[in-house]
């Protein structure tokens, strides 16, 4: 963490268990962020002010997590998958950054866009899309939907790292998709590099 924070990279937080909101609840979240705060604080020295959660899991249920970032200094929630893919995400959630009224106050959302085409979203701002659509294409449809509005790219660790230990268990088809393209996920982030430039959450708000 102080590496990535020393090269000029924004730090935010993705909660400390990986759990989707539906599996937590709010006394529990809330202990957790700010556990989270104070360990990021104390790495980095620099407070994260930006909030994603496991498997993009907010939903109009979930949304009470909310005031309870504003309330522990977050500004602003990534936590919105504005396309529908086969585990997350809607198609109907705005595609655009925009303000969430809550108890506390109005929080930013920051989704992750979907691209718009033929009446619908297509899912493709990274993961297993990362991988599996060619990157001449890919970049494309990064550019096309910076066009409407802020383009995004998010990655997993694993996704540059063939050498990622591989689970045994589970469905075969979900195992094939979480490591099928690695081996070629850093040429493939080395030509989008190349294509655009890139810059954090936290820079772009602030370009505005």
């Amino acid at each position: 963490v102080r590496e990535i924070h020393a090269k000029g990279h924004e730090i935010g937080t993705h909660g400390p268990k990986h759990l989707r909101l539906q599996q937590q609840n709010p006394e529990g979240f809330q202990k957790d962020i700010r556990a989270q705060k104070q360990l990021l604080l104390g790495l980095v020295g620099v407070q994260p002010i930006g909030y994603r959660a496991p498997h993009f899991s907010l939903t109009e249920k979930t949304r009470w997590i909310l005031p309870i970032l504003l309330k522990e200094g977050y500004q602003y929630d990534s936590s919105l998958f504005a396309a529908s893919s086969l585990e997350y995400g809607s198609g109907s959630a705005p595609n655009e950054p925009h303000a969430i009224q809550t108890a506390s106050g109005p929080i930013l959302e920051i989704p992750v866009p979907g691209l718009p085409a033929f009446g619908f979203r297509i899912p493709f701002a990274g993961g297993v899309y990362f991988r599996l659509i060619p990157a001449k294409i890919y970049a494309q449809m990064l550019a096309w939907t910076g066009q409407k509005t802020i383009g995004m790219l998010y990655l997993h660790p694993h996704e540059l790292n063939p050498d990622t230990p591989k689970i045994q268990r589970g469905p075969w088809l979900k195992r094939f998709f979480e490591y099928y393209g690695t081996t070629y996920g850093k040429k493939r982030l080395k030509y989008l590099v190349d294509c655009f430039s890139f810059r954090s959450i936290q820079d772009t708000l602030s370009a505005k």
